[in-house]
């Protein structure tokens, strides 16, 4: 297992002032229509983001895609999404935010590992490789100004960056989770890598990311 964290700002968190769309203008079959260089054509990820109805699963799809342009552009294989990855991403950056810690280990025990935290969203051979994040967020930032602000934090971190263009790594899921502290809104950021083997899985028993159809 790998893991590299990168952290910018930390305050202490006063109340959680964001909320999700009920339905996402992305969708789980999405990926198999859009790769790294048509993505780019979507309008929605133009959209300047409101805070009180975020589309998560846009969100993730965007960092995904940009994760991949940057293995395109060096000639990497391109890896694949994989939506147990998603899950145990998006779970484990919501909690970095609501129980205030940044860490890859987390503070709930039997998810202090993430592949603790990959067994719990149903992945059975887990062999993962993290990066994490914590970014502020613009009042104007658009679902693709903001994924580019975090995938350019961590391909100027060395580790971050090793991670992302391993050839070791297969399958990738990504959740991010946006959260106010003090005046300034943050968003925490999480990559799952599978290195190694691509992922047998059964059913999760986390939470899917809001939004997904």
């Amino acid at each position: 297992m790998k893991k590299v964290l990168l952290l910018f700002f930390a305050w202490p968190i006063l109340f959680i002032g964001q909320t999700s769309t009920k339905n996402s203008s992305w969708k789980k079959q999405s990926y198999e229509k859009y790769n790294h260089v048509n993505f780019s054509k979507l309008e929605e990820i133009n959209q300047t983001i409101n805070f009180n109805k975020i589309d998560y699963p846009l969100l993730h799809a965007t960092i995904f895609f940009l994760t991949n342009k940057e293995r395109a552009k060096r000639k990497k294989e391109i890896i694949s999404w994989n939506k147990n990855l998603e899950i145990a991403a998006f779970n484990h950056s919501k909690m970095m935010a609501e129980l205030k810690f940044f860490s890859h280990s987390s503070k709930i025990k039997k998810r202090k590992e993430p592949e603790d935290r990959a067994k719990i969203a149903g992945i059975t051979n887990p062999f993962i490789a993290e990066n994490i994040a914590k970014t502020p967020v613009d009042s104007q930032d658009t679902y693709l100004s903001l994924s580019k602000k975090i995938v350019t934090q961590w391909m100027k971190s060395p580790g971050h960056k090793s991670n992302i263009l391993s050839k070791d790594a297969l399958e990738l899921g990504v959740g991010v989770f946006i959260i106010k502290e003090k005046e300034f809104n943050y968003v925490y950021s999480t990559q799952n890598f599978q290195w190694f083997y691509l992922i047998e899985s059964t059913a999760s028993k986390d939470s899917s990311p809001p939004g997904w159809k």
